[in-house]
């Protein structure tokens, strides 16, 4: 089982076997063979939690999708790759916009794990704001209609920052 805790609360992760299988692999033991050992190799793993506000969002660690928190662990003097989405919408179908992360990096960034971080773990936070959702309607559908000075065929949908002033314009004539 990889990663594990042990009796003194510290935290392993599955390195390497002896006979130098995959990390998940079958051995088959050959008839009439002695003894054998197959040896577990473990290295100290660093705990990361990966956190979005607010909590529940999307996140992608090593290409893998998972909603927020989520928890990790790593080996030290690996290097990995986080992401936070741009622009999502949570379960109950609001929009969001990537802020910052609590490190100040990018909304994707690599990580590298350290020695010293096995005992304190990493906690990286992606900050989001709200963003608002508008509806543009008209009767009937289907005209251009212009918002802040782009096409907007309706009905069609924009989305900004809570108190942007959005301009909506209609031609004089149709």
């Amino acid at each position: 089982v990889s990663p594990q805790f042990d009796r003194n609360g510290r935290l392993w992760l599955l390195h390497s076997w002896s006979d130098g299988g995959a990390l998940s692999h079958s051995y088959q033991v050959q008839p009439g063979a002695a003894a054998v050992s197959v040896v577990a190799q473990f290295v100290p793993a660093v705990a990361v939690n990966l956190l979005t506000d607010p909590l529940g969002l999307t996140l992608t660690a090593d290409g893998l999708d998972g909603a927020s928190p989520v928890k990790l662990a790593w080996a030290a003097g690996d290097a990995h790759t986080v992401t936070a989405p741009v622009h999502q919408t949570d379960a109950a179908g609001n929009p969001w916009a990537f802020r910052s992360w609590s490190n100040g990096a990018a909304n994707s960034q690599t990580v590298q794990a350290t020695d010293a971080q096995v005992e304190t773990g990493i906690r990286l936070t992606a900050a989001y704001d709200p963003l608002s959702r508008i509806r543009v309607e008209s009767v009937p559908s289907g005209l251009a209609l212009g918002v802040d000075g782009a096409n907007c065929r309706t009905p069609c949908e924009v989305e900004r920052t809570p108190g942007t002033v959005v301009r909506v314009s209609a031609p004089a004539w149709i």
